[in-house]
């Protein structure tokens, strides 16, 4: 059987996309909507989901490529870059790094750059805008903390759900309304036929 797909980047399809979880899950427990219009899809990939990873850099990539270096487990790492225009901290590069490290995705609060190379990457990347100039490469900022921008609040451990429509953050992985198929083939008996003896 196939096994069950737990916030992979390729499970948020049509049925599942950021409007029909709002629809369902909106109530207002746990679940936030980032302001509309503020991210721009860049990579390869524009619907993703995963659990939160979060890092703060401004200006500089460095501490993006040491979080991106790690497994990423279907993870979304979400990047406060103080909403600088000045410079990209984010690039292809870093994308392909991500995507073979198993990233789902990476939302940024900043610019990235060679968006036209970042469009070719089977990654999910949303930021606020482009700029050709490379953020600088020191290793200033951190990882780990709750960021808020856009009305919203990502915070390590909860999810994030994003699409063409925009950002969903939850507190809890939210149902999609697709099945996970656990082992799908013969359902097992329990207590019935044959009982093995320990």
């Amino acid at each position: 059987g196939s096994s069950p797909s737990y916030g992979s980047a390729s499970s948020l399809g049509s049925s599942m996309s950021t409007a029909a979880l709002c629809d369902t899950h909106c109530n207002g427990q746990g679940v936030m909507v980032a302001e509309g219009g503020l991210m721009q899809d860049y990579g390869g990939r524009s619907s993703f989901q995963g659990e939160i990873m979060t890092a703060q850099s401004f200006d500089s990539s460095s501490v993006v490529q040491q979080i991106l270096q790690g497994p990423g487990a279907n993870k979304v790492l979400v990047v406060d870059g103080g909403g600088s225009r000045q410079s990209a901290i984010f690039d292809s590069e870093l994308a392909s790094l991500a995507q073979r490290n198993g990233w789902a995705g990476v939302v940024i609060n900043g610019c990235v750059r060679g968006a036209d190379s970042l469009s070719r990457v089977s990654i999910g990347v949303k930021a606020i805008g482009t700029h050709p100039r490379k953020g600088q490469q020191m290793s200033q900022g951190m990882n780990g903390a709750s960021l808020t921008f856009g009305g919203v609040s990502f915070t390590p451990g909860c999810w994030i759900y994003a699409d063409k429509d925009g950002i969903i953050v939850s507190d809890r992985q939210l149902s999609t309304g697709a099945t996970p198929s656990y082992g799908t083939g013969a359902i097992p008996s329990y207590g019935t036929g044959a009982t093995p003896s320990y």
